[in-house]
């Protein structure tokens, strides 16, 4: 999920967090997963008041003449 810039800081963003767990609650699901990154720190904060906190970290590389991830 991303907002743009000039919506940010309206709460729509936890909006559809909200909806997008009811929708999961209302199957039956009982984990869920996200991914941010490190230097998101606005959207680490909107999850942590959801309730997430941090399961692992990982590394994403990719290749900077194209911006695709690099084949190693």
């Amino acid at each position: 999920m991303a907002t743009i810039p000039a919506a940010r800081r309206q709460g729509l963003a936890a909006a559809v967090l909200a909806s997008l767990l009811r929708a999961g609650k209302d199957v039956n699901a009982t984990d869920f997963w996200l991914q941010v990154t490190a230097a998101n720190h606005d959207a680490q904060a909107l999850y942590a008041r959801a309730g997430f906190r941090a399961a692992g970290r990982y590394v994403y590389r990719q290749d900077s003449r194209q911006g695709a991830p690099a084949a190693h």
